[in-house]
């Protein structure tokens, strides 16, 4: 099995089996490393993904999941800032890690694609009064808006 050429993928897949409860699919693990400052995953030397909260990176380890391949029912991100410091993509640019474009890529459709109107408020949200689907329906306006950032520091897409 050539490693290197899954090292993306299994990375993703190490993720969705080991916190199966927090990352349903794909698009969870991926906003996870793009928009959420402080996860614990950085560049190292060569410009490869390294899990600091793991001596073994995760990218190594060969691994398969059904939800890799699953669409996201609606793309859940956490706020946009408009402060640079805070915006945790620009920790990735320049990336060498194999298959990591292909992701940044699926990303940046999934934001694209996703229905705003997906986000509903669940039966708790309206138990308790409270507007966390509106929450997520404005940060992920604010993710629309600006992903042709994303596109450019992570992808060298000129827009």
């Amino acid at each position: 099995m050539d490693l290197d050429g899954e090292r993306m993928k299994n990375f993703i897949n190490f993720s969705l089996n080991s916190h199966g409860i927090i990352f349903e699919t794909r698009f969870d693990v991926l906003a996870q490393l793009f928009c959420t400052n402080g996860n614990g995953v950085r560049l190292d030397a060569n410009g490869m993904l390294i899990d600091v909260t793991d001596p073994i990176s995760p990218s190594y380890v060969p691994t398969e999941n059904d939800n890799y391949n699953k669409d996201p029912a609606k793309c859940i991100v956490y706020c946009w800032s408009d402060d640079d410091r805070f915006q945790p993509f620009r920790q990735y640019r320049g990336c060498q890690e194999p298959g990591f474009e292909e992701e940044v890529e699926y990303f940046v459709k999934c934001i694209k694609e996703a229905k705003l109107s997906d986000i509903q408020p669940t039966e708790v949200d309206i138990m308790l009064g409270r507007d966390e689907a509106g929450h997520y329906r404005k940060s992920l306006s604010d993710w629309k808006d600006n992903i042709r950032l994303v596109e450019e520091c992570l992808l060298g897409v000129q827009i």
